[in-house]
């Protein structure tokens, strides 16, 4: 049971169309299965400790029979045995002796053979060590299929879905929690000891933190504090390199000195990390490439070389957006090279699902003309008027020759190349992402974010995240690819006595329209005349908790509204003249009765 403790919850927050999973304060009066890992981590973080109401361990067996040693790449010296020893303590092991044999090496040759090598040991180590365990692969039948889904009760619910999760040859969602709650353990250590001290951070990801140096306070006592932290790692170490498991990251170091090194950061996975000149321009030392990646560069840069992972054209895209926060401004990112031409994403129909999109195009056509499997194409996306529209082109690496020859994948129509967003349309608010799991990350907020307090109501029941994922690389997320089982029968009368309490209060026309329902479907249901489905109550429920957060910012800003017109002493009718409208609708709109929170918010930003 937990009453606030901090635990990873993944929720679609705020309205977002995804599911993410952040650290937040969790209230939650049934009882939820966490990792005896993030329970301490909850204490830690929290000074309370959740109560326990069950727990259940595991003991391993013996060994299994018929495990050989195995030669990696073929080399004696790379022999790794799982019956003598720890796996991955010795793929690891391995990589470091190969990392120091390349230091050590003066051919040339040999130095690629051996780059070759431990990065082969590194993906070998980051598959074996958690992927593995949660392979899970998307089925689809032509009928519904009955299945039984198991959650935290223990009870399971029957269910019919065309959709099922085949489970992979090592699948282990036991190890795979034990491996993920125990990553979580070390970054709430890390938080822990870095508060302790005095320090903040600013991001972290799944087995690194980036520390905060406060103002007030000097570079070489804010170091000395951030190795006190690595140090206290260092007695955990069970590989055979006693090097520190936290390492001081080089971007931290110019010329082998220290220097301040800042901090960009939008939301999650998309951030930037710079110094800065004598001038106050930005010094690029590593930009994520998130949600950059799919686009075929516009430019090339020979003056510039790539930066981790990191395109010269995605720098340029950063340096702007930074230069643009210093100056107070907002990004222009007209200025950059080709951004007026399409943007472009290139990928192949590897799969059957991919191969059908060109089912009716194809069919008019001969076998060589046809798109076939295997095929390299480029995809393009449509502007808002024309939304319908799925561009695809022949693949050609100038993106403005292959616009030309661009077709609608579903019709085999020509598309022109006004009904194409550029590379300008496609990112114009890549900075202004919001963080949906925190409070104060929405993209007019600036300064630090604040873990929110989620109260659980009931519990959705669903599959693998990842499903589909070419397809949503390349054209955007799609709720329909994300598998949900359901709710318990229980939670399902429990939500439909909140969705009846929330069309009370907010009609049933504005829970509709937020739904995406017909106003007559949810009259309906409120009168008890319809029994949707669990997938349509989950719609409902979270269009009322929409509703009711617009319902609390608009109440705050109204307030917010009648101190400002007391403060500067000016009337309704003065003003309704200053912002050209109507006295006795201004009237109205302050009164709550006939305002929305765009409107408020407008008034109120004329107001300050």
């Amino acid at each position: 049971m937990s009453d606030g403790e901090i635990f990873p919850v993944r929720s679609k927050y705020e309205g977002d169309a995804q599911y993410t999973i952040g650290s937040n304060h969790l209230t939650s009066a049934m009882p939820l299965w966490f990792t005896l890992a993030d329970c301490i981590a909850a204490k830690l973080l929290t000074g309370r400790a959740p109560r326990i109401v069950s727990a259940i361990s595991f003991m391993p067996g013996p060994v299994q029979e018929g495990l050989l040693p195995i030669h990696i790449a073929g080399n004696p010296e790379y022999c790794v045995d799982p019956a003598q020893g720890d796996f991955f303590k010795r793929l690891i092991d391995l990589r470091s002796e190969v990392k120091k044999k390349k230091e050590n090496a003066s051919d040339n040759h040999e130095k690629d053979q051996l780059e070759s090598q431990q990065r082969a040991f590194k993906l070998v180590a980051n598959a074996t060590s958690y992927g593995i365990f949660v392979e899970l692969n998307v089925e689809e039948e032509n009928q519904a299929q009955p299945f039984l889904c198991y959650g935290p009760s223990g009870q399971p619910i029957p269910i019919e879905m065309k959709k099922f999760e085949a489970a992979g040859m090592f699948f282990h969602p036991l190890l795979a929690a034990l491996i993920t709650g125990a990553a979580r353990l070390m970054l709430a250590i890390t938080e822990r000891l870095t508060i302790d001290a005095g320090l903040d951070w600013a991001f972290c990801d799944t087995d690194s933190m980036a520390l905060a140096k406060p103002e007030n306070m000097g570079i070489e006592e804010f170091y000395e504090k951030v190795r006190g932290i690595q140090t206290w790692f260092m007695p955990l170490n069970p590989y055979a390199d006693k090097s520190p498991l936290l390492k001081i990251e080089d971007y931290n170091y110019s010329n082998n000195e220290l220097h301040p090194l800042y901090c960009y950061a939008v939301s999650s996975k998309r951030y930037a990390l710079f110094n800065l000149d004598n001038n106050g321009k930005p010094i690029l030392r590593k930009v994520s490439a998130h949600g950059l990646g799919h686009i075929i560069a516009p430019y090339k840069r020979y003056d510039m070389a790539d930066l981790e992972d990191a395109a010269p054209w995605q720098q340029d895209v950063w340096r702007e957006i930074i230069e643009a926060a210093i100056e107070n401004r907002q990004p222009i990112y007209s200025k950059l090279k080709n951004f007026d031409n399409p943007a472009v994403s290139r990928y192949g129909a590897t799969t059957p699902q991919l191969l059908k999109w060109f089912g009716v195009s194809n069919k008019e056509k001969t076998y060589k003309a046809q798109v076939k499997p295997f095929n390299f194409l480029l995809s393009m996306q449509s502007t808002p008027d024309f939304k319908e529209l799925k561009p695809v082109a022949p693949y050609n690496k100038n993106p403005v020759k292959a616009a030309s020859h661009c077709f609608d994948r579903k019709t085999g129509e020509k598309i022109k190349k006004i009904q194409l967003k550029t590379n300008l349309n496609a990112l114009a608010q890549y900075h202004l992402h919001p963080e949906t799991k925190f409070l104060n990350g929405d993209y007019t907020d600036k300064g630090a974010t604040r873990r929110r307090h989620v109260i659980v109501k009931s519990i959705l029941h669903i599959g693998k995240e990842a499903n589909k994922w070419e397809e949503q690389f390349l054209l955007g997320y799609d709720p329909s690819a994300q598998i949900e089982y359901g709710i318990t029968p229980e939670q399902k009368n429990d939500m439909r006595n909140i969705i009846l309490e929330g069309i009370e209060v907010y009609g049933a026309k504005r829970v509709a329209e937020i739904s995406n329902l017909s106003e007559r479907y949810v009259l309906k249901i409120s009168k008890g005349q319809a029994n949707p489905p669990a997938k349509t109550l989950m719609k409902i429920h979270r269009a009322t908790k929409i509703l009711e957060i617009e319902s609390a910012e608009q109440k705050l800003t109204l307030g917010k509204i009648h101190e400002k017109m007391k403060e500067k002493n000016i009337s309704i009718r003065a003003l309704a003249a200053a912002l050209k409208i109507d006295a006795s609708n201004l009237a109205k709109i302050l009164s709550g009765r006939r305002s929305n929170i765009d409107q408020l918010t407008r008034i109120h930003a004329y107001l300050v």
